[in-house]
């Protein structure tokens, strides 16, 4: 699984780069050769106001699949990107969950494709 982090309007340090890939690959692990690639934006909205504006924006590209986006505000940094990382596992599971159902009723050679 390829991990790009984009931080934007936010400090930008290797321990918080760090932080966030090692809970998106904790999170995603088990489905790593399975996707394709995973992006993840950072966005401090209000800047040094403060609040609950630590948007991230995490995109996961699956194979003949549309690409899953999970957007997800919160005070912190981590607990947004802890957020989005669970939900996306979530809808990857449930993906691949339903595209091997799919085969498994149509058979690999036959399947429809899902939209």
């Amino acid at each position: 699984m390829r991990l790009t982090v984009k931080l934007r309007n936010i400090e930008s340090s290797d321990e918080i780069h760090e932080s966030i890939e090692r809970r998106v690959r904790f999170a995603l692990g088990r489905y790593g050769d399975r996707i394709q690639r995973t992006d993840v934006v950072m966005t401090d909205v209000n800047g040094p106001r403060g609040g609950a504006d630590q948007h991230c924006t995490l995109t996961v590209i699956l194979p003949s699949e549309p690409p899953i986006v999970i957007e997800v505000t919160d005070i912190e940094i981590m607990a947004a990107v802890g957020r989005a990382a669970e939900r996306a596992a979530r809808h990857v599971r449930d993906n691949l969950k339903r595209r091997r159902d799919l085969q498994r009723h149509y058979g690999a050679d036959r399947l429809p494709i899902v939209r």
